[in-house]
């Protein structure tokens, strides 16, 4: 098991603003909150209903995943692709 020692890390290239990170923040996660999005989907079906409105043209003898399976992952990684996006704007906001 790995032990940190650092406490508190203190960067310095911010210049408007300090920014300590702090390591007893308690639970993280790093699915962006996909997991919430993903479980909120399966409850109200949104993909599903999506996903029965686009003609799937593929064959399905060389088909491995359903349509909502695809447009379900096709989906989250769009919804990450956009956290992300954001994180790095408001990084860019501190500087």
């Amino acid at each position: 098991m790995t032990e940190c020692i650092a406490k508190q890390l203190i960067f310095s290239f911010i210049r408007k603003r300090q920014l300590t990170v702090d390591f007893e923040g308690g639970e993280i996660t790093s699915d962006a909150g996909l997991r919430l999005i993903q479980q909120a989907d399966n409850n109200l079906n949104l993909t599903m209903g999506i996903a029965g409105c686009i003609k799937d043209g593929r064959d399905s003898r060389y088909s491995d995943h359903s349509m909502v399976d695809v447009l379900r992952q096709r989906i989250l990684w769009k919804l990450m692709c956009l956290c992300r996006i954001l994180y790095a704007q408001n990084l860019q906001w501190l500087q």
